[in-house]
């Protein structure tokens, strides 16, 4: 999906619906070797998604995309020392 395509998500649940987006992607990228103690948690997720008319694949990477264009700001963010 471009990056300057809008997304469509359900104006309900909006957040939780990219929180869930964004952690599942995190699971897919960052901890790839320990999938069997998170992958019933990314399948509830991905239902949860589904449930919500959500399709996982089909955002996947406009969220890949968001990662990838914030990465900067976003390490910044998760350094940053209160």
């Amino acid at each position: 999906m471009p990056i300057n395509e809008e997304v469509k998500i359900p104006e309900e649940n909006r957040d939780n619906i990219w929180m869930t987006v964004l952690v599942l992607l995190w699971l897919e990228i960052c901890c790839e070797k320990d999938k069997s103690s998170w992958k019933f948690v990314h399948k509830k997720g991905y239902e949860w998604l589904k449930m919500n008319k959500v399709n996982y694949e089909e955002i996947k990477q406009f969220g890949v995309s968001l990662i990838i264009t914030n990465k900067s700001q976003l390490v910044y963010q998760t350094t940053k020392k209160f």
